[in-house]
């Protein structure tokens, strides 16, 4: 392309503005870099070379060295920076995701699980991939990472054996990973090798996360014979109750990650094998789920002699078919391992200090805050009733839960009772409320339930405390003391 040829967005014809590479030159190829002189109204296809910046919110500008792997709807480069003049933090890795590649009727919710998967990456932890900036490029959004240039567990457990040593080490770093994610009150509902990504001192982490889980539909394929598609491993480590639809979500807890957890340590130690199939066996979608149901497989000791019984136990424990009977909480697998495990120490009840604060850390409303003080304060009484925001009625709840994309909250889901020992108060959570449902006057639960730090309450509801995590429908709410 000559410098003298007019620039306009094929998608639009308006005009564009030239982003050259470092240097202020053309790259060598002669293809330049675009950007719409204004913010695009819908993402376009875009194109990355060496050398092209690509500039976030906070001004900071990547610069591109190269292409890393493609996968879903997004493209992974490996850049430096920032530049513009301030400290240069080194190797990173930017992902973008390929917005225009979707019909303009699912781009806001990827939008919003892209969103979604950055929040979580903020998390303080040694054993995720933590993000640190976002921004956009023709109108797709993109955010940088920390770069983990030595490839994944997939291609560890593709290139051979594994000596017990290193899986136990690649085993408690992913347990501290997702032992951190859960105390955020996240559960990352797609576990599997292939996003355990090795940093530049060969440390596992766990990553991608939010997208990942919501594009499972696409990713979770079959072949012309209704067989798994080798490729693309996810149904392997999805347990038994995450593929009963609606309800799925109902039982989001925790165990759903002990679970793949399980499948991955088995497929570690056996060389790729998973628990429900055999070597080379060309296995239906639903024969490997109906096996998978009923909890039979083969000991891992049959592939791996050598291995610590210990392994066996434990892949047993986090694979079994009803939730209820696997482990509770990754700290008991830690200490299964002779790690030790995470000590949060007691919870700071809300009877002993100030304000009790509900901050949403997962849904379509990321950072409201609901004051429970105030909101009791204002009403009066000792109840505050928490439910479906409709938009119509905003005041039918106390506390309305924003939910734009799914139907998991009921209209009158919980209710919140604060309880009065002196000057000492008390709070806890029931699930559903009491009100008259077609002239049956009565307590109604919800239709998807109320979990406390995973565990389901009921009508008489559980006691909350700081830094609890209470899950209604696909929203979790962090308890806050101030």
């Amino acid at each position: 392309m000559n410098d003298d040829q007019a620039v306009s967005c094929q998608a639009c014809q308006a005009s564009l503005e030239v982003a050259y590479a470092p240097g202020g030159q053309p790259d060598p190829t002669g293809y330049r870099t675009t950007y719409h002189s204004g913010q695009f109204e819908f993402p376009v296809p875009y194109h990355i070379d060496r050398d092209s910046l690509l500039r976030c919110d906070a001004d900071w500008d990547y610069s591109v060295v190269q292409f890393i792997a493609e996968g879903g709807f997004a493209k992974v480069f490996h850049a430096r920076g920032p530049k513009s003049g301030r400290e240069d933090i080194g190797n990173v890795a930017v992902k973008i995701m390929n917005l225009f590649e979707l019909h303009p009727d699912q781009q806001k919710e990827f939008t919003k699980r892209f969103e979604r998967e950055y929040q979580v990456g903020q998390i303080d932890s040694d054993y995720i991939v933590r993000t640190f900036a976002k921004g956009f490029i023709s109108a797709n959004p993109f955010m940088v990472m920390e770069y983990c240039p030595n490839g994944t567990l997939d291609h560890r457990i593709q290139g051979g054996r594994i000596m017990e040593e290193d899986a136990k080490r690649i085993a408690v770093n992913i347990l501290c990973g997702l032992r951190d994610l859960h105390a955020a009150g996240v559960v990352h509902r797609d576990l599997k090798p292939s996003n355990i990504l090795f940093d530049e001192h060969n440390n596992p982490r766990v990553a991608d996360f939010g997208i990942s889980a919501y594009i499972r539909n696409r990713m979770t394929q079959i072949n012309r014979k209704g067989n798994l598609d080798s490729t693309l491993g996810t149904p392997y480590y999805c347990p038994p109750e995450q593929r009963k639809g609606i309800e799925s979500v109902r039982m989001t807890n925790p165990r759903m990650d002990i679970y793949a957890f399980g499948v991955i340590m088995y497929e570690t130690f056996s060389g790729g094998q998973f628990p429900f199939s055999r070597a080379n066996e060309d296995i239906s979608v639903d024969e490997y789920y109906k096996r998978a149901e009923k909890g039979n497989y083969e000991d891992i000791r049959h592939y791996r002699s050598d291995i610590d019984p210990v392994w066996s136990e434990l892949i047993s424990r986090c694979i079994y078919p009803r939730p209820e009977q696997r482990f509770e909480n990754v700290d008991e697998m830690l200490d299964l391992l002779g790690h030790q495990s995470f000590e949060p120490g007691n919870p700071e009840a809300p009877s002993q200090t100030g304000a009790v604060l509900l901050r949403v850390i997962n849904g379509d409303d990321i950072g409201r805050v609901y004051n429970l003080d105030e909101l009791i304060g204002k009403k009066g009484g000792s109840r505050l009733s928490v439910g479906w925001l409709d938009q119509h009625d905003p005041e039918k709840n106390d506390i309305g839960i924003l939910e734009k994309y799914t139907q998991y909250i009921s209209s009158r889901h919980a209710t919140i009772e604060m309880l009065r020992e002196g000057d000492k108060a008390m709070w806890f959570i029931r699930d559903g409320q009491w009100y008259d449902k077609d002239g049956d006057f009565r307590w109604h639960l919800s239709k998807n339930g109320v979990l406390v730090n995973s565990l389901e309450t009921d009508e008489s509801g559980s006691p909350i405390h700081s830094n609890d995590i209470i899950t209604i429908g696909d929203t979790k709410l962090k308890v806050e003391i101030r």
